[in-house]
């Protein structure tokens, strides 16, 4: 079968079952909540909301609000880079901060830095 040849019905019903399953799993995952012009989506679980159609499967489209806050390291740059103004890297304590200082090291020799 050729590339431009039309998907068999079979394989496209499955296809489409499938994408839907995925849709479900991740909608039913996160919900979206509106607080006046605030919406936020919260999660069950770690997520990663590295693809503007993330956001658009709650009802969020991320090219037509003026800011869009997303908790995540560098993945999402690619996707959202060329819909945003400018963006703004901000260290929260956590697992995953990338200061140090946020870090007791009780082991750590004193004169490491």
């Amino acid at each position: 079968m050729s590339l431009s040849a039309p998907w068999p019905s079979d394989i496209l019903e499955r296809m489409a079952r499938a994408v839907n399953e995925v849709q479900q799993r991740l909608h039913k995952a996160a919900q979206a909540l509106e607080a006046g012009n605030v919406r936020v989506i919260v999660t069950e679980g770690c997520q990663t909301p590295n693809d503007p159609a993330y956001f658009r499967l709650h009802g969020i489209d991320p090219a037509a609000i003026p800011l869009l806050c997303v908790k995540a390291k560098n993945h999402f740059r690619a996707a959202f880079a060329d819909m945003a103004r400018c963006l703004v890297d901000v260290d929260c304590p956590g697992p995953a901060s990338a200061g140090l200082f946020h870090y007791k090291f009780h082991h750590a020799p004193q004169n490491i830095w």
